[in-house]
């Protein structure tokens, strides 16, 4: 029954994306990855029919005894147990793909889309504070942004301005708030970065 009740949420779910214009609208035009929102919700709709039909096997074949039914949801229950350890098996051996896609998609959202792009900033701001982490590999990965190379209040030019860059505010700890309040990343731009970095979190994303 469980299964019936939960494959009706999902596939209603997922109908309920696809008869949404707005949504998709509205991801048309402020995120270039909206595609991603139209897959899910196929994948989703596919997901809540197969759960559907393998909870009506169940509970019918249950009630009624019928034994056909009862084998249907056994070899239903094998399948999606064998694609899920296929999968399994996929992920683990593409696990370095993976891993480099998204460490390159976090480092583009990071260094050439945070300036420019609020939705995309917001993700990064939460990821940071969620996860209390700084940058893809460390900090200084903001120092080649848009976001740093952009800034009008840093002091200097030249080699030393290598080593110099802003970073945001997400990306500071307890210790980095108290002791600059209000400035704390945004206001880090007269020192070279690591000279800051006992405010700022260790962890990285990636």
């Amino acid at each position: 029954m469980f299964k019936f009740l939960a494959g009706l949420t999902l596939l209603g779910l997922g109908v309920g994306l696809r008869l949404e214009p707005s949504l998709i609208q509205y991801l048309k035009q402020h995120d270039s990855n909206y595609y991603v929102i139209e897959i899910a919700s196929y994948a989703i709709i596919a997901a809540g029919i197969c759960l559907t039909i393998v909870g009506f096997l169940g509970c019918c074949g249950a009630w009624f005894l019928n034994q056909t039914m009862l084998v249907l949801y056994f070899i239903i229950l094998m399948i999606i147990l064998g694609m899920e350890m296929t999968a399994a098996v996929m992920i683990h051996m593409n696990k370095d793909h993976y891993r480099k896609t998204v460490d390159r998609e976090l480092l583009t959202m990071i260094q050439r889309e945070y300036l420019t792009n609020p939705q995309k900033a917001a993700i990064v701001d939460e990821i940071q504070t969620s996860l209390q982490c700084c940058g893809v590999k460390s900090f200084n990965d903001w120092i080649a942004s848009t976001y740093s190379t952009n800034d009008p209040d840093s002091s200097e030019v030249g080699i030393g301005a290598l080593e110099i860059g802003r970073v945001p505010k997400s990306c500071c700890n307890e210790v980095g708030l108290i002791e600059y309040p209000g400035t704390c990343g945004i206001g880090f731009t007269r020192q070279p970065l690591a000279t800051y970095s006992r405010f700022l979190y260790e962890q990285v994303l990636v």
